[in-house]
C-alpha cells in the first residue's frame, strides 16, 4: 500500500498527450482463489467493463477439496482517481457487478451452482508496449444451491475477499 501511495504522490494529473488506455485488453487473472482469463472494454465515458472467466480454487488452497470449480464475473468499473506517472497511466477504480458459477463452498464442503452480486476495487497501471498490470479485490455476495433444495450464502465469496487478484493484460 505504501508503494501505491508513493506512486500516486509522484504522478501528475492524467494528460491527453501521454499514453492513454487502450480500448480493450485481454489477459490473465492470478490469485490464490482463482486463475483464469480477463477481457476489459473501455467505455466512452472512461468507465470500463470487465469480464472474468476463472477456475475457482476455493477449497483447493485450504486442502478441503481436490477439484476446482468454474466462475464467471462481470463488473462495470468507475475510475475514482487517475494520474499520469511519467507517461504511464495509473487508475484507482471500483464498481458493481454480477457473478455466477459452479463452485465449492468453504463451510459446507459441497459443490453447487452459485449466483449473486459482486463488487470490486483495484489499482491499474499501464506499462510499456501496452502491457497493463492491476491488483484487485473482489467481494461476492451470492447464494449457492447445494444438492436439490439446499440454498445458503456463498461463504467463500465473503471470507476470501481479502485475497487479491493480479491481472496482467495486453491492450489493443
Amino acid at each position: 500500500m505504501l508503494l501505491i501511495l508513493a506512486m500516486m504522490l509522484s504522478c501528475a494529473k492524467l494528460d491527453a498527450q501521454n499514453r492513454e488506455w487502450g480500448e480493450r485488453s485481454i489477459g490473465g487473472v492470478f490469485s490464490p482463489k482463482a486463475v483464469g482469463f480477463n477481457a476489459l472494454f473501455l467505455r466512452p465515458n472512461k468507465h470500463f467493463s470487465s469480464f472474468d472467466l476463472t477456475v475457482d480454487m476455493s477449497g483447493l488452497t485450504e486442502g478441503d477439496s481436490v477439484k476446482p470449480g468454474i466462475k464467471a464475473a462481470f463488473h462495470h468499473d468507475i475510475p475514482l482517481f487517475e494520474r499520469d506517472c511519467n507517461g504511464f497511466p495509473l487508475c484507482i477504480y471500483a464498481g458493481p457487478g454480477v457473478v455466477a458459477g459452479y463452485v465449492h463452498d468453504k463451510v459446507s464442503l459441497k459443490y453447487g451452482f452459485m449466483a449473486g452480486l459482486s463488487c470490486n476495487a483495484g489499482v491499474r497501471f499501464g506499462m510499456w508496449h501496452h502491457v497493463t498490470i492491476a491488483v484487485e479485490w473482489q467481494l461476492d455476495l451470492a447464494f449457492i444451491l447445494e444438492g436439490e433444495s439446499t440454498v445458503s450464502i456463498y461463504k467463500a465469496g465473503l471470507t476470501h475477499s481479502y485475497w487479491p487478484f493480479l491481472n496482467l493484460s495486453y491492450e489493443f
